[in-house]
């Protein structure tokens, strides 16, 4: 894990902030600069609020980190590692998930809730609010590395059925689905259901191999 996803996870789980200088100790990011280097522009980008106040855990003032619409819902980053140490494949859900996760908070979006896929936690996957006040909800699915093409077919109707049953829940939400791109399985089935995207009213999340979104 990067010192960035370190700082973003530990930051995930405490959302009363720390200082630099706390952070730095307690998510092992060294030297202890690197945490105002990597926090400075997570403000720019919405994802982290600077202020100075009492540091929670070091009781000094300083300039303290929060992260921002977390209050509620701690967010957890995914480690990009699978359990025996190995890299995960890029279009592993986790993976899919945060740079859904970096793309919307790159675009003004608040992020209030990312569920831990690795865990599969129960839930929606990312749960978020516009610049405009709007609220949306993801449901991220990967691509699967065994019987790959009926998996990823099952996988597709999961995320499906999840939007009618987000409708239904909030017929104002902003709904998504979030996928790797440039797999074939995905493409086809996407084209295949257009007249249900339109009636349903979600926008894919297409996640390429460089990480970057594209939303249609």
């Amino acid at each position: 894990m990067g010192n960035r996803d370190k700082i973003l996870q530990f930051l995930g789980n405490n959302p009363n902030g720390a200082c630099d200088d706390c952070v730095s100790g307690k998510a092992d990011v060294i030297p202890r600069q690197q945490v105002n280097q990597i926090c400075r522009p997570l403000q720019k980008q919405g994802i982290v609020e600077r202020t100075r106040k009492n540091c929670p855990i070091c009781k000094t003032i300083k300039i303290v980190n929060i992260m921002t619409g977390n209050a509620k819902h701690p967010i957890k980053v995914p480690d990009k590692a699978s359990a025996t140490g190995q890299p995960r494949c890029w279009n592993w859900e986790g993976n899919v998930q945060s740079a859904i996760v970096q793309y919307l908070c790159e675009n003004g979006y608040k992020i209030s809730r990312v569920s831990n896929t690795e865990s599969r936690e129960q839930g929606k996957d990312i749960e978020a609010t516009s610049p405009a006040g709007e609220t949306i909800w993801i449901s991220v699915k990967g691509f699967p590395e065994k019987s790959a093409n009926t998996q990823a077919r099952h996988w597709f109707s999961q995320a499906l059925f999840d939007m009618i049953l987000y409708k239904d829940e909030n017929h104002n939400a902003k709904l998504g689905i979030g996928l790797p791109d440039e797999m074939p399985t995905y493409s086809n089935l996407a084209s295949r259901i257009s007249w249900f995207k339109e009636a349903c009213g979600f926008n894919f999340f297409w996640v390429s191999q460089d990480g970057k979104v594209r939303e249609e």
